[in-house]
């Protein structure tokens, strides 16, 4: 479970559910990267973020793999 100050990377953020609990939970020296490819979804993220008033997430618009492709 996050933890004050840890630094969490949700991975296909999708909406930002997991990363508006994660950077409640890991507080303002905490960071969450918010991972989202989808150009539908990405709104939405940085939407929540906003309306959840956090300073302490990055909205990344990009796909995670282990290879390129």
């Amino acid at each position: 479970a996050p933890r004050p100050g840890m630094t969490v990377v949700d991975v296909g953020a999708n909406c930002g559910l997991y990363t508006v609990l994660a950077a409640r939970r890991v507080g303002p020296e905490g960071r969450v990267v918010a991972v989202e490819a989808s150009p539908r979804e990405q709104p939405r993220v940085r939407e929540h973020v906003a309306l959840n008033g956090l300073s302490n997430v990055d909205v990344v618009a990009a796909a995670a793999a282990d290879r390129v492709g």
